[in-house]
Formats: structure tokens, sequence, C-alpha cells
């Protein structure tokens, strides 16, 4: 071992006690309770996918609880009542990969079972184009018509 490796070694061991623990993984922005309140007022006014990706890029933390369930309401009733505007989302998600897993997780089973099978056929009505968006979003509101029939019919 030569000079520089030794001193190297020496300084790296000496030195490791003093060096702050820095954690593997960046920690994750918390809600504060002033932007809870403020999610949820947002979230109720998702009137657009823009509406909704500005939502996603200021509030996407908080995305819990009711929250949660207002963004799955506001992305469920865009995608069954406003089909027309899928050409927005398709830009958004192909800029942003984290909104596309957003917008899909959020067709879940606290959506209303209508609303569900209304995106169903709006997306199925658009498999002849082979979009794998389109066969993701039936998929997902697929799965969640399945979990909301094994819940009942777990009662």
């Amino acid at each position: 071992m030569n000079m520089k490796t030794s001193k190297f070694i020496f300084l790296c061991i000496f030195s490791l006690p003093f060096i702050p623990l820095i954690p593997i993984h960046a920690e994750e922005k918390q809600c504060t309770h002033e932007e809870a309140i403020a999610a949820e007022k947002d979230v109720s006014n998702l009137k657009s996918w823009k509406d909704a990706y500005k939502s996603f890029r200021k509030y996407g933390h908080c995305d819990d609880g009711c929250i949660a369930e207002g963004y799955s309401e506001g992305i469920s009733s865009l995608l069954a009542n406003s089909w027309s505007s899928i050409q927005s989302l398709k830009i958004l998600i192909s800029k942003d990969k984290a909104f596309y897993s957003f917008v899909l997780r959020h067709i879940d089973a606290t959506c209303d079972t209508e609303i569900l099978k209304h995106i169903v056929a709006n997306a199925k009505g658009h498999h002849a184009k082979d979009n794998n968006l389109y066969i993701a979003i039936q998929k997902a509101a697929a799965a969640a018509l399945l979990e909301q029939n094994e819940l009942m019919n777990q009662k």
C-alpha cells in the first residue's frame, strides 16, 4: 500500500464519525395542515385535466384519506363525463409519467359504480386505436368494479 492510499484510508476512517448520516432516499414532502385544507378544497374543483394536473403538482404529496377520495372522484368524473378531453390527458402524461400513475391509481373502488361502468365503456370504445392508455384505463376501472363486487359479496 502506498502513502497516498494509506492517508486516504486513514482520513476516511478518522472522519467517518463526523460525517452526518445522509438518508439513502430523499424524504417525501409532508402535507401540512394548511395544505391539507387547501387540497381538500382544490380536489372538489377538478373541471379539466389541466386542473387535475395543477392540483397533482401542488398537492400530490397530500394524496391520502378524504383528499385521495376527492382525487378519485374528480378523475373518474373526468374520464366518465369528459372523455372528449382525453387528448389533454394524453399530452400531460406524455410529459409526466408520475401523473400517469396518479391518474390510474385514482380509478379505484371508492368511485361510483355507474361512473366506473361508464369509464369502461368509454375506454373500450377506443380500443380500435390500440392505445395503451385506453387499455390501462379500462383495466383499472374493471379492477375497481371487481373489487367493489367482492366487497359487496363479503357483507
